[in-house]
């Protein structure tokens, strides 16, 4: 009825799966999915929010997380409690979220913290893979930290932003304890880079996100609904 329209994305192998949506002043709210389709609901709050799936196999359990940007009245809280928050056992952590009116950009560099049960992990080797093809590799430091240079690897780029639609990426670890293995993934848009707007005038194309979290959650992709 005259807001911004709902956001629904696209869930792969998710049957099953425990959904949580947290809001900036990290309440939750259970959410679910049907026929691979989750609607994200309207909280009222302005800010960051964090959608956190899990998978729990036993000896196996994975989990995928996103940072969903959502309008609405001040939360009063800043996207930094929101990354501290321990949303599950393995996250890899986007340090910082970035803010509202920026995004991440081809060619720019980008760290991401790797913490199992709210500790840094120093060692872990992290995979940055993007809907384009590209695939990085690094080992997180002694703070847990890993910086990527995002990629440049568009095709072909259109001149302005609006006609440059973005691509995804995922970064993911894993991690063993006690008998029982982590994985995780993160998962976010990022966007052409501006320089290429005047140098290469020409259309552009993407290809829907498939990457596979140990067979778990095969493909995020962000739709609108009408509301």
């Amino acid at each position: 009825g005259g807001g911004r329209p709902a956001k629904m994305l696209m869930l792969e192998n998710a049957e099953g799966a425990r959904i949580t949506y947290w809001k900036p002043d990290l309440t939750t709210i259970e959410l679910g999915a049907r026929h691979g389709h989750l609607t994200l609901p309207p909280t009222g709050m302005d800010n960051y929010h964090a959608l956190v799936v899990e998978q729990d196999w036993g000896t196996v359990k994975e989990s995928l997380i996103r940072y969903e940007y959502n309008f609405g009245k001040p939360s009063g809280h800043s996207p930094s409690e929101l990354a501290a928050a321990v949303k599950t056992e393995l996250e890899v952590v986007p340090d910082p979220i970035p803010r509202e009116h920026f995004r991440y950009l081809a060619g720019s560099d980008w760290d991401f913290l790797v913490r199992y049960r709210g500790k840094l992990v120093p060692g872990a080797t992290v995979t940055l893979t993007s809907s384009h093809g590209t695939e990085l590799q690094a080992v997180s430091d002694d703070e847990g930290r890993v910086t990527f240079t995002l990629p440049d690897d568009w095709p072909e780029v259109s001149a302005g932003r609006e006609n440059n639609d973005p691509a995804e990426l995922a970064v993911a670890t894993n991690f063993q304890d006690e008998g029982r293995s982590y994985r995780t993934t993160l998962t976010a848009p990022y966007y052409a880079d501006p320089g290429h707007w005047q140098s290469l005038p020409v259309g552009t194309g993407i290809a829907a996100l498939g990457f596979l979290a140990g067979g778990f959650l095969g493909r995020v992709r962000s739709t609108r609904k009408e509301g």
